[in-house]
């Protein structure tokens, strides 16, 4: 049987490669493949939920139903006693210091609705006030960073759109020790608005700083900021829905808003409160953007293996390939070996009267060893084995066989055989030799097994 190198390189090629081969793995597999990215980044973590309120304690304290008391400051920092409100110049001049607003807003896993009810006395007491509402809605985003993204409405009318804008106004939440939360709400292109928020823990009261500037740039190319307003705004939830309703129809009695601009206001912020249908987003404009029904961006990939594992494979496979490689030359050599006891056997068969038998003398074996002992030095050397090999036409034996069979031989490593290394050698031949009458040819046969 022919045993070829490349086959046994070729195995060791495959066994070491296997690790390559392996189909899909999940990833943070203890000690086989890498960690999941979503363990340090949760926006490839399946596990975290897209709803506010988990993703930020901000949201227990910002939503709900509020009053509040809102002062308004003008670019010269003076308070607003006296302003006109576009859309509403036919009327007069309103005082926006103090605004009373009323703030409704729900939470509702990802989305966010705002409502406020801004109730305004006018300068001139003869003269109804003012009552304005204000809609929006915000939603989560696949950051799961608790920022939520306004998205609506844009327009008016049945022009109204329900879709975030490139520059869309981001609310983006941060909490710090005391359990006071913050929010920062960055507007459109060139218009930046700050709202800094704070809730005590109870939610029982409220205090809000907001500033509205105009972003620019000089010729320079410095940016620039102008102040268009500032509002401070102070006050308190009210956890009672009807309460709330009183309070709102009494702000507007006492700013003797006239009968048809009194709203009808619902609590229910699922249901959308403005008079204008158009105005409100349905179920499929909120699908539109919200996160639970669409594809996230951030999938995470397949399971890597770890440096360590493959190291582990790769070592076990040249491991299980040496033990291979050991058994095989093992099997070899041992083959060579009896071989080449074979073609010894022969070559001293034909030296002693009846050949190579059990039972030869102590006498017998020292007479057979002088005779090998040409130079009669005591001892045999390369020279005087390899001539016994030669002069017993056993063929061509190459030198790398006849090394193998001396090595065999000469146990101390002296290149010299004893006669005690020769006793040794001599009880491991085979007792039973065909004294050359099977074949006196011996083959170099070092890739035969």
């Amino acid at each position: 049987m022919k045993i070829q190198s490349s086959v046994l390189l070729q195995c060791l090629s495959v066994l070491s490669c296997l690790p390559l081969h392996v189909g899909a793995l999940k990833c943070g597999i203890k000690g086989i493949t890498e960690p999941c990215i979503g363990d340090i980044d949760p926006r490839y973590d399946t596990e975290v939920s897209y709803d506010l309120k988990s993703q930020s304690g901000f949201y227990e304290n910002y939503s709900g139903l509020f009053v509040t008391k809102d002062y308004r400051y003008g670019p010269d920092l003076l308070p607003s006693l006296s302003t006109p409100i576009q859309g509403y110049e036919s009327m007069g001049n309103f005082s926006q210091f103090p605004i009373t607003v009323f703030r409704n807003l729900t939470i509702t896993g990802s989305r966010l609705h705002v409502n406020f009810y801004e109730v305004m006395n006018n300068v001139d007491p003869s003269k109804p006030g003012l009552f304005i509402r204000t809609e929006g809605y915000f939603i989560s985003t696949f950051e799961k960073n608790g920022q939520a993204l306004w998205f609506g409405p844009e327009g008016t009318g049945t022009g109204t759109k329900f879709e975030p804008t490139k520059d869309g106004n981001i609310l983006t939440p941060s909490s710090n020790v005391t359990a006071e939360t913050f929010g920062k709400v960055s507007w459109v292109k060139d218009v930046e608005f700050l709202s800094q928020a704070s809730f005590l823990a109870d939610g029982k009261q409220s205090s809000r700083m907001e500033t509205l500037y105009i972003v620019g740039a000089t010729p320079e190319g410095e940016s620039t900021r102008t102040t268009v307003y500032s509002t401070r705004s102070e006050g308190v939830s009210v956890k009672d829905k009807n309460k709330w309703l009183q309070q709102m129809d009494a702000a507007i009695a006492d700013a003797n808003v006239s009968s048809e601009d009194r709203p009808t206001v619902s609590v229910d912020m699922l249901q959308c409160a403005h008079i204008n249908p158009d105005a409100c987003p349905s179920e499929e404009d909120w699908r539109k953007v919200d996160p639970y029904y669409n594809a996230t961006p951030y999938v995470e990939p397949e399971g890597a293996l770890t440096g360590g594992f493959i190291a582990g494979v790769t070592i076990a496979s040249i491991i299980v390939a040496s033990l291979i490689f050991y058994a095989i030359n093992r099997f070899l050599m041992q083959k060579q070996q009896q071989r080449l006891k074979d073609a010894f056997s022969k070559a001293i068969s034909k030296h002693i009267d009846g050949g190579l038998k059990s039972d030869l003398s102590p006498d017998e074996v020292a007479k057979l060893y002088h005779k090998v002992d040409s130079d009669k030095n005591g001892t045999i050397s390369k020279e005087e084995l390899k001539q016994l090999i030669d002069e017993n036409g056993l063929g061509t034996l190459s030198d790398k066989d006849f090394n193998v069979m001396f090595s065999t031989i000469d146990l101390d490593g002296n290149n010299s055989v004893s006669f005690t290394e020769f006793i040794a050698f001599f009880a491991s031949l085979p007792q039973a030799a065909d004294n050359g009458s099977s074949s006196d040819t011996f083959t170099d046969n070092n890739n035969e097994a």
